[in-house]
């Protein structure tokens, strides 16, 4: 199983959305090979210019939250 943190920009790029996707394998469905995969929303966002220290602090605290969850599902 592997699992990948995913930034996905808004619309105005000032922001990126954090999400965890989980690739479990291949599974047979009707015969063809297909990937088991699924992404989760982790409700978190980094800013991809930080303006000041509140925001890179903010990215730097964002960051330890998004690998802590990254390892609990790894422990899974």
């Amino acid at each position: 199983m592997k699992v990948a943190l995913q930034k996905v920009n808004n619309r105005d790029k000032t922001k990126q959305y954090l999400t965890i996707r989980i690739f479990k394998g291949y599974k047979v469905l009707k015969g063809k090979k297909i990937q088991d995969k699924s992404r989760k929303s982790t409700g978190l966002f980094i800013w991809v210019n930080p303006k000041g220290v509140k925001q890179k602090q903010h990215n730097k605290e964002v960051q330890i939250k998004a690998e802590i969850r990254i390892n609990r599902i790894k422990a899974e």
